[in-house]
């Protein structure tokens, strides 16, 4: 199935995404004057973007893609990367499965076959081949629980890698980016004011309080965080429109409030004022999506410390090497001080993706657990405390504990951090034999 200029609504009309997939195959020589045409359309300007944009389709094949490559120079643009083309592709068949534009049959099948050439599926792109294969082969469910089942998993996709023409996740995503802002804001401002020493007020007794700055300060960017934990229970998918959104979004806010140790500052209530003000102002959004990230429900996080202590014989939300002086030979323990440096995360990242992670849960002591896109993963210690972590399909695990230790399942991952690590025998706590 290689599609054409029909579905270049689907790829938003992005230029630089178009070229890669149609010089992966993917897509026709048609689908980059349509893409020209869009980009004309959404203010990108050159010369041969402009010529590209009205090529007739009997020589798209001769002369689109040489004009695309030059517009792109001109532009300045480089040519998507091939997961994210593969990514925006995939988003454009699950959009049509949930409006009915492609049957759930064909659509689970194009949908696998884009990663088809890639080694690891992503797990998101497999599940459809799963869901495919289960009805090609009559095995298993009816045919209309998996129409369901395909449909529920094309808004899954589009959860978690987001849909830019939806106002619903453009809506859900620009409450999470304001009150992630709002958090920062006044978290610098918090810092700045300790900096100062005018946080607090020392008593003649020489006990103290806290300052009124203080007072004011210090519940708007913990009521900002508690808001945020509350507003990423939900998914764009959840809405039917953005009324039924904006209703959660208002009901989230008070949660909010009930759930955090400061709703007794004055500040605390304006904090949530101010977000209820938010949620109904007009304005247009220009920003990316902000990565995907989900607050486990409690049974969520329940059947997850349940898969831990099963799978990998994790006690009481603690494993390697605060179990047992002896460490498993399949498990490597180093030293959590390597997630300061920000080559290591992106070995973890990149490792993680590789292997066809699309989502990475973590069990946080700290803070709210949750699923989350791989780029948002942290596996250092801070502000989330002791994190227990892996995959919705879980081949890998790592423990990171208050000890300074970060315990890593022996494979993959480990394999990246050895090489992309130069000093990388310093970190090293235990390894299993060579």
């Amino acid at each position: 199935m290689t599609p054409g200029g029909a579905e270049v609504g689907q790829l938003g009309g992005d230029i630089a995404v178009a070229f890669t997939l149609w010089r992966e195959g993917i897509v026709t020589s048609e689908t980059l004057v349509d893409a020209a045409s869009q980009a004309l359309v959404d203010g990108l300007d050159s010369p041969s973007l402009r010529e590209l944009a009205g090529v007739v389709r009997s020589e798209a094949p001769y002369l689109a893609p040489d004009l695309c490559e030059r517009a792109l120079a001109e532009l300045g643009l480089d040519p998507a990367t091939q997961n994210a083309a593969r990514v925006m592709l995939v988003r454009g068949y699950a959009r049509r499965i949930l409006s009915g534009d492609l049957s759930e049959f064909r659509g689970a099948r194009a949908i696998w076959w884009t990663f088809s050439g890639t080694g690891d599926y992503p797990e998101l792109t497999s599940e459809m081949l799963g869901l495919e294969d289960e009805w090609e082969g009559g095995w298993g469910r009816t045919e209309g629980e998996i129409r369901v089942a395909i449909r529920e998993h094309a808004a899954r996709i589009l959860d978690v890698w987001g849909d830019p023409f939806s106002p619903v996740h453009c809506q859900h995503s620009a409450a999470r980016r304001w009150l992630i802002q709002e958090h920062d804001k006044w978290a610098v401002e918090y810092r700045e004011l300790m900096g100062r020493g005018e946080d607090r007020v020392e008593h003649p007794d020489g006990s103290w309080d806290y300052s009124a700055a203080a007072r004011c300060l210090f519940p708007r960017y913990v009521m900002a965080e508690s808001m945020l934990w509350e507003v990423e229970r939900s998914v764009p998918s959840q809405f039917a429109d953005l009324v039924t959104l904006r209703d959660e979004l208002r009901a989230a806010a008070p949660r909010g409030f009930d759930r955090s140790h400061v709703r007794d500052e004055t500040s605390a209530n304006e904090e949530v004022e101010v977000f209820l003000s938010w949620i109904d102002a007009p304005r247009v959004e220009n920003e990316p999506l902000m990565p995907y990230r989900r607050t486990l429900a409690p049974d969520e996080e329940a059947r997850w410390a349940t898969e831990f202590e099963q799978r990998w014989g994790v006690i009481g939300r603690q494993w390697h090497p605060l179990l047992t002086p002896e460490v498993p030979p399949d498990v490597v323990v180093l030293d959590s001080g390597l997630w300061e440096r920000d080559e290591a995360i992106e070995a973890v990242h990149n490792s993680l993706e590789v292997h066809g992670v699309s989502v990475v849960v973590s069990l946080n002591e700290y803070q709210s657990s949750a699923e989350m896109a791989v780029d948002l993963f942290d596996p250092g210690y801070g502000i989330q405390g002791e994190i227990l972590a892996t995959s919705t399909h879980p081949w890998w695990m790592l423990y990171t504990s208050h000890e300074g230790t970060t315990a890593l399942t022996a494979g993959p991952l480990v394999d990246t951090l050895r090489q992309r690590v130069p000093d990388w025998d310093r970190w090293l706590i235990n390894s299993p034999p060579s």
